[in-house]
């Protein structure tokens, strides 16, 4: 994995898209007179093109809480520490988390 096979990866117009859907739901939220607005936008995020693989409605989600531990993640060494605990609180081993993109 590259930077550039990342970046090719991406799907610029669909970003375009939903970064612009963003903006607009700021506007509708903070200008009073858009508010009429707010229903529509709503539902240009739960269509195509703009959603794509959505999730069906009442579909849960398992997540899995990670416990706090003591180490001063403001530091290179400490972060390097905290990603190793959360590893491991999830069950993935040493030899597994080399080829894991942290």
């Amino acid at each position: 994995m590259t930077v550039e096979t990342l970046w090719n990866d991406i799907d610029w117009p669909h970003l375009r898209t939903v970064q612009a859907l963003h903006w607009a739901r700021v506007l509708v939220d903070y200008i009073p007179e858009l508010k009429f607005m707010s229903a529509e936008i709503s539902s240009r995020f739960r269509l195509p093109p703009v959603a794509k693989d959505r999730m069906r409605e009442g579909r849960k989600t398992v997540v899995q809480p990670l416990g706090t531990n003591a180490e001063r993640e403001i530091e290179t060494q400490g972060m390097s520490r905290a990603i190793l605990d959360f590893d491991e609180q999830m069950g993935v081993g040493p030899e597994a988390a080399d080829k894991l993109l942290s």
